[in-house]
């Protein structure tokens, strides 16, 4: 699952944010919960209407900023049942801009939506 591979990461040190549209995030299969638990600073819209922005910029100041955009929902119905578009571009002024829209968005939503990382999983643990 792609959630997991972005936690590897940030235990390996990666800082991750994100915005996550309001009603998605709401869902059962969203990983908004498991991201922020491990650490990210994810912001719940609250914007009148949807966030419908599809991209992620990775390593915008490194060495390949790239651009992960395209019509393609992040979800398991993205990936298997819709016919979808995903274009990966590796360019430093794309990255750019699509980082300065990703921090417009993040910037206006008031600290109030932040997620918050404190909840605690349990394992069950059955004996016999």
């Amino acid at each position: 699952m792609l959630a997991d591979t972005v936690v590897e990461r940030m235990d390996a040190g990666v800082t991750v944010s994100g915005v996550w549209d309001a009603s998605q995030a709401a869902g059962a299969y969203s990983q908004d919960d498991a991201l922020c638990v491990a650490g990210a600073a994810i912001k719940i819209e609250n914007f009148p209407g949807k966030v419908h922005h599809k991209f992620a910029v990775v390593d915008v100041d490194g060495s390949d900023p790239t651009v992960i955009l395209g019509s393609y929902n992040w979800s398991s119905g993205g990936a298997y049942d819709n016919d979808e578009n995903t274009l990966i571009v590796h360019d430093a002024n794309l990255a750019q801009s699509y980082y300065q829209e990703y921090r417009r968005l993040y910037d206006a939503l008031p600290d109030s939506t932040l997620c918050k990382g404190n909840r605690v999983y349990l394992p069950i643990i059955l004996r016999q």
